[in-house]
C-alpha cells in the first residue's frame, strides 16, 4: 500500500483454532496480551472486543459475532490511557462461536508497526524467536 502504511507478511489463513490441524503451519509466534480491540466493519458499529492473541501475521478478536462474515476491516488495538494505538488494514478470515479470526494486510503508519512489534516481543516467552521473525521477514 501507498498510503503509509507498513505491510505485514504472515500465513494467507491469519490465526487458528489449536484443534484445527488442517490447516497450515504457523508462521508467527502467537502472544496472548488480552488487550481490548475495536472492530471496524463495512457498514456496522465498531465492535468492542478482546484479542484472544495476536502475531505479525493475525489476530483472533473474542467479540460477538452474530453476523459477521468473512470480509475486509480495520482494527485498533488501544495501548493504555494516550493516545497510543496500534491500527491495522485487516481481513476477517474466519468466524467462530467465541470470535473471529483476523488476517492483517497491514498496519497503519510506522508508530502503530513499532507498537505491534513491541507489543508481541514484551508479550512473548521467546524473544529470541520473535527477533529471529522481524529479522527474517524485514518486520
Amino acid at each position: 500500500m501507498n498510503n503509509g502504511s507498513a505491510p505485514i507478511h504472515g500465513p494467507a489463513g491469519g490465526p487458528r483454532d489449536a484443534s484445527a490441524d488442517h490447516r497450515a503451519p504457523r508462521h508467527h509466534t502467537r502472544v496472548r496480551p488480552a488487550l481490548p480491540a475495536l472492530l471496524h466493519l463495512p457498514g456496522r458499529p465498531a465492535l468492542d472486543g478482546i484479542i484472544r492473541d495476536i502475531s505479525f501475521g493475525g489476530i483472533f478478536v473474542e467479540v460477538a459475532v452474530a453476523g459477521i462474515v468473512p470480509c475486509e476491516c480495520r482494527v485498533e488495538i488501544p495501548l493504555g490511557a494516550g493516545e497510543a494505538r496500534i491500527e491495522c488494514e485487516a481481513k476477517v478470515v474466519r468466524v467462530a462461536p467465541s470470535g473471529v479470526a483476523i488476517h492483517i494486510e497491514s498496519v497503519s503508519g510506522l508508530a502503530s508497526h513499532e507498537h505491534l512489534l513491541n507489543l508481541i516481543r514484551f508479550n512473548s516467552h521467546d524473544v529470541q524467536q520473535i527477533e529471529s521473525e522481524i529479522g527474517r521477514d524485514g518486520e
